[in-house]
């Protein structure tokens, strides 16, 4: 069969079929001889939608070579030589790219979902539409390639170079970019969630999405505050009453239930607590109004404690009052105003 390959002159067409190990060896030998020899012509084995299921290519040398279409779950490229390559549709789940030089290289469309592509380099590579969901990408070069709309959900993207690429509309939903650098990277429309990791990204060097870079200033903040147990703590008071800054809904109901909860107090302490005018009588409606009124910290003065009970609870619910209405102020003039 080697002497067969070597006399045709077009590729030898794999479409449909799986190689057996012999034929994968001799495979190899004749690409390495194409390559040797300058690269005249065609490769000599043309790999479109072949199945290369489990295939150990670890340190081969496949540059330019075409893998469109083809099988290659878990297949083993490890330290292998792709540049150039295509590999276009591609189904390269739960494979491994570990330190492959995979640059200038075609994956528009190809699935990477639970691959292993730690330290890879993909530099200059047209990875449009590419699925790495639950991918481990870790250490891998993207820089000056071309990721729009690709997936990234669940992926780890720790310390990932994405320099001078396009990420435009791509998924970084519940990813790990702890210290990914994003230096000039093109980040229009990129989609993201708060379960999206950024701690030491510098997604402020991008060119683009000023939404994402706000979503990354305050997604990192939250992540050094949770490292200790205190500010774990302080984490959750902020997420339970104002979704830690982004949502003034949370803490205006709060301020209703504490309104509602002090209308009952009063209510509760009788009619002789209070010095209430006959035209509005002694009723919970009455003392909601009354807590309305006091938690605002307007203070009309028709409605006065008569006990020191009814006293202290006045002044209680007028410190938090103060300290809700101030920061009901603050979050609104937070999400009116432009930010920087």
């Amino acid at each position: 069969m080697a002497n067969e390959h070597k006399e045709q002159s077009k590729p030898v067409i794999w479409a449909g079929k799986k190689p057996s190990e012999e034929e994968i060896a001799q495979i190899l030998e004749d690409h390495k001889t194409w390559l040797e020899g300058g690269r005249n012509g065609e490769p000599p084995h043309n790999l479109f939608n072949s199945n290369l299921e489990n295939v150990d290519f670890s340190g081969a040398d496949l540059r330019y070579i075409n893998f469109a279409y083809a099988n290659l779950c878990k297949t083993n490229f490890l330290l292998a030589k792709l540049e150039g390559g295509n590999f276009e549709w591609a189904v390269l789940n739960g494979a491994n790219f570990i330190l492959a030089d995979c640059r200038n290289a075609v994956f528009k469309y190809a699935f990477f979902i639970g691959a292993i592509l730690c330290t890879a380099k993909f530099t200059g590579s047209d990875l449009r539409a590419v699925e790495f969901k639950g991918s481990n990408c870790s250490g891998a070069k993207f820089g000056n390639s071309d990721l729009e709309g690709s997936d990234f959900v669940n992926a780890n993207l720790t310390e990932v170079e994405f320099r001078e690429s396009n990420i435009g509309s791509a998924d970084f939903s519940n990813a790990i970019l702890f210290n990914a650098n994003f230096r000039h990277a093109i980040s229009t429309n990129v989609k993201f969630n708060r379960k999206t990791k950024v701690l030491g990204c510098n997604a402020f060097a991008s060119i683009g999405s000023a939404k994402f870079k706000d979503f990354v200033r305050t997604q990192e903040f939250i992540e050094e505050l949770r490292q200790s147990k205190f500010g774990n703590i302080l984490y959750w008071i902020w997420l339970i009453t104002c979704d830690c800054g982004r949502s003034i809904w949370p803490w205006f109901t709060l301020s209703l239930a504490f309104i509602c909860m002090f209308a009952g107090i009063f209510f509760s302490l009788g009619k002789s607590a209070f010095s209430v005018p006959p035209e509005l009588g002694f009723n919970f409606e009455t003392m909601l109004y009354y807590s309305v009124v006091t938690f605002s910290t307007l203070g009309f003065g028709d409605i006065t404690p008569l006990t020191h009970v009814a006293a202290r609870w006045v002044m209680a619910e007028v410190f938090l009052g103060y300290l809700m209405l101030g920061g009901l102020i603050t979050i609104f003039a937070t999400k009116i105003t432009r930010r920087g």
